[in-house]
């Protein structure tokens, strides 16, 4: 979302005021100081929407802890995947990705690997990106077996 406004606002830059061809006069310049400066406002709203809806869905999901990962490279987050099909149809089904924060959660969590579990979560509509990288936050594990 963030790339494709930056774009358009590069290409409006080159076709209102001519940024793309060569020299520096002072109109290029103030298109590019009002360009920089529309970009980091849309920055900033991005940000603020994305931290004032955190709970765009609740649910439930039960299943089998697949893999427990630390990802990311400046935000750091605990990324989990869960196996939630049952049956003959286990292995069909697709895993799910969700994020785990809280720290008596993780200690939890490396507990019950193997073990079925009940996660209670809350989704956000636009996952934030040192918050989530799935968008899904996990609020309770519950051992089942």
């Amino acid at each position: 979302m963030i790339s494709h406004a930056i774009i358009l606002i590069t290409l409006l830059l080159c076709i209102i005021g001519g940024v793309c061809s060569g020299g520096f006069e002072s109109r290029k310049i103030l298109y590019w100081s009002i360009g920089i400066i529309v970009i980091w406002i849309l920055l900033g709203i991005n940000w603020t929407i994305n931290g004032l809806i955190p709970h765009y869905s609740d649910g439930t999901r039960e299943g089998y802890i697949v893999k427990i990962s630390n990802k990311g490279i400046i935000c750091k987050t605990i990324e989990v995947e869960m196996q939630t099909g049952t049956g003959n149809m286990a292995a069909l089904a697709e895993p799910w990705d969700f994020t785990v924060s809280d720290k008596d959660l993780i200690s939890k969590l490396s507990k019950s690997q193997g073990k079925k579990i009940k996660v209670e979560y809350h989704a956000y509509l636009v996952a934030p990106v040192c918050i989530s990288e799935s968008g899904y936050v996990a609020d309770k594990i519950e051992i089942i077996k």
